[in-house]
């Protein structure tokens, strides 16, 4: 038998979380020794669980793993006063009482810890949230730009004689995706079925020649497209950034596209 491996029957991650908030707890507020000793107990052996506490060890246990994964978890998007959170902080509470009460433990200190716990949780899932967020963000704008690269290799293509004659010169080895690249502002919020105009951030590093071939090649893209130019988001620009070119693409363009030298 795997013993105290297993999420006893009526522990949830909760009350898990709990146990071992009290018994860290000590540190900063000093707690009787016979109740210490009492959290240490309940914490050490009572709620030993496997790394990924959600669920049991054993393989061959289906109910009791399903049990878990059907326990109830805090409603981070909810009140803690209102439901589901309210039953589950009553199941957790009643869970403690017994535990600690008894032995000098306070229920408004269970009460706190209940609380803190659930607020615990609500700041880590909304660290999560943001993360994915901002990691949607950087994937949305990098196919972006991907596509955008595309349209403008194309454009360029098929436009190359009047975008060269226009530049008086062959601008062939010139369409760098690291150079022709903009940034977009970090206040841009849109979702991926948004609409909206991009804010671009230009890099400063590049001549404003440089930024008339982008721009003639932007126009071409446009053009092109044709009644499809609804496809593109517009792209309004919100500034210039001081940046200097990266060293990846210095050797890369002519004096002409760069605003202050190499």
């Amino acid at each position: 038998m795997s013993g105290n491996r297993h999420i006893l029957p009526e522990i949830t991650v909760e009350e898990k979380r709990i146990t071992a908030s009290l018994a860290a707890s000590m540190v900063t507020n000093p707690i009787p020794a016979p109740i210490v000793a009492t959290i240490l107990a309940t914490a050490s052996t009572e709620i030993t669980a496997p790394p990924q506490a959600d669920f049991a060890a054993g393989p061959n246990e289906p109910a009791l793993v399903q049990a878990n994964k059907n326990r109830p978890r805090w409603a981070t998007t909810v009140c803690f006063r209102l439901l589901p959170n309210q039953e589950s902080a009553k199941n957790v509470f009643d869970y403690l009482v017994p535990k600690f009460v008894g032995v000098g433990m306070r229920e408004a200190d269970l009460n706190k810890y209940v609380y803190t716990t659930y607020c615990s949780c609500k700041r880590e899932q909304n660290k999560d949230r943001e993360a994915k967020k901002k990691s949607n963000t950087v994937s949305r704008r990098h196919r972006r730009e991907k596509e955008h690269f595309r349209h403008r290799k194309a454009a360029y293509n098929k436009n190359k004689i009047a975008i060269d004659k226009k530049m008086a010169q062959d601008c062939s080895a010139l369409l760098i995706r690291e150079a022709m690249s903009e940034g977009e502002s970090d206040s841009d919020s849109r979702g991926s079925t948004s609409s909206q105009p991009i804010q671009i951030l230009r890099p400063g590093w590049r001549s404003n020649e440089y930024n008339r071939l982008i721009e003639l090649v932007d126009e071409a893209v446009i053009a092109d497209l044709g009644n499809n130019a609804h496809q593109l988001l517009e792209r309004i620009w919100l500034r210039t950034t001081d940046s200097a070119v990266p060293d990846a693409i210095a050797s890369q363009l002519p004096q002409w596209a760069l605003r202050n030298g190499p």
